[in-house]
């Protein structure tokens, strides 16, 4: 299997389409028998909702970013054939705001160890540049 491709959808503005796109998108491609993941990288967790999860306070974005968190245990499977999502959380805007850390890896370094098991990996990024939209887009 030849390595995921990683898609970070971003726009500084809101309102522009980033998560119908990314929603649709990732739906397709697992409808075409293509494994996806779908990462939602927007503390206003549209795209998590729109797939019906919603305030998942065990499995979500911000654990990738806490060091005692696997990745593997962040992924939960939809109802849509062959997608799979790490849904997010609002807390992720705290992380956003209080975050000093400089690590912009941690979200490629995570999915290093999960992109042989997806043929595509959609970031759904936030309306802004922050730590977590950088991560997405380096990784």
């Amino acid at each position: 299997m030849l390595e995921s491709k990683v898609i970070a959808i971003a726009n500084q503005k809101g309102g522009v389409g980033k998560t119908t796109t990314a929603i649709n998108l990732a739906s397709a491609l697992g409808i075409l028998e293509q494994k996806v993941l779908l990462i939602d990288a927007d503390p206003q967790a549209n795209a998590s909702s729109g797939l019906g999860f919603e305030n998942n306070q065990n499995k979500n974005l911000l654990n990738i970013f806490s060091e005692e968190n696997d990745i593997h245990h962040q992924i939960i499977q939809t109802h849509s054939p062959n997608l799979d999502i790490i849904p997010s959380t609002i807390k992720l805007a705290e992380l956003e705001i209080n975050n000093t850390s400089t690590n912009v890896f941690k979200l490629k370094n995570a999915l290093d160890v999960i992109k042989s098991n997806y043929d595509y990996i959609i970031i759904d990024c936030s309306p802004s540049l922050g730590y977590i939209s950088v991560n997405s887009f380096v990784a």
